[in-house]
């Protein structure tokens, strides 16, 4: 007699243990999310500098002189700009306020009346604990601008001050992220100087030192070092702890295609880095 073996109905299948992790798919958990990853590149290396018609990029490493185009309120006159953390760049004309493109120096008007010639921002925190703040000299005055009605509020004065000298705005004002504000003066002396001013009050705290030139209309930095572009047509680094000056442009070798200008301003992001002595 025979007899029938069992099929797979007799035979054991294994149980599984519901308390072990299921291996039989991957475990994304172990896998890195990157959907939302961000990655800060930094600014733009970059220090931008004008005539009262034209827009410039200043390369602070080969230390190139790059026109980016003719502004469209060059008739109004460009006298200086200021660009903030964004790197959007905010000019000041003979007419008013406006920003400017920095890829075709358009520009687009914001609000007409008399402004500050040196302009700059300053860091959030400031005036603001949540953004930048849109300053000015109006030769002595200190003024904070309103970047989107153009509305002007004086917060203060170059003097009286601790040096005992009494100061008016030269050119141009830059400030770093950690606060400080650099500013070229005149006192009455034989060329401009380099003071370090209260971003806050705009009262002068000390002499950096003589730039030993004249009509520094243009001031910005880059790595801690500063860039001063005149109406001479020549630029400098600067060096922020004594206010030495080096030519930069024209180049002094005689570059063939270094071109004399007249400079009215300059500006930097104030994301620009900085590596000076607190």
């Amino acid at each position: 007699m025979l007899l029938a073996c069992g099929g797979d109905d007799d035979v054991a299948k294994p149980q599984t243990d519901a308390s072990l992790p299921d291996t039989s798919l991957p475990d994304t958990s172990l896998v890195p999310d990157t959907s939302d990853a961000y990655v800060d590149a930094g600014p733009e290396k970059v220090v931008w500098a004008h005539t009262a018609s034209k827009l410039f990029r200043f390369d602070p490493d080969s230390r190139a002189l790059t026109l980016v185009g003719t502004f469209s309120c060059a008739a109004d006159l460009v006298l200086n700009i200021a660009v903030n953390a964004d790197q959007q760049i905010y000019g000041v004309t003979s007419q008013g306020l406006v920003t400017i493109d920095r890829k075709t120096a358009a520009c687009f008007p914001i609000a007409s009346g008399v402004y500050p010639h040196a302009l700059a921002f300053v860091p959030k925190g400031t005036f603001d604990p949540d953004k930048e703040t849109l300053v000015g000299y109006r030769f002595a005055q200190y003024v904070r601008i309103n970047e989107t009605t153009g509305e002007q509020t004086p917060v203060g004065s170059m003097n009286p001050n601790i040096t005992n000298l009494y100061f008016s705005v030269s050119g141009d004002l830059f400030a770093l992220g950690d606060g400080h504000l650099f500013v070229t003066v005149t006192n009455g002396s034989k060329g401009d100087q380099i003071v370090e001013a209260n971003p806050k009050s705009g009262k002068v705290l000390s002499v950096v030192g003589d730039t030993n030139a004249l009509s520094l209309l243009g001031f910005a930095q880059w790595a801690g070092t500063g860039y001063a572009f005149g109406a001479d047509g020549h630029a400098y680094a600067v060096d922020l702890k004594d206010a030495g000056l080096s030519q930069v442009y024209p180049p002094l070798d005689g570059g063939a295609d270094a071109e004399m200008l007249s400079f009215t301003g300059a500006g930097v992001t104030t994301r620009a880095p900085i590596s000076i002595d607190p």
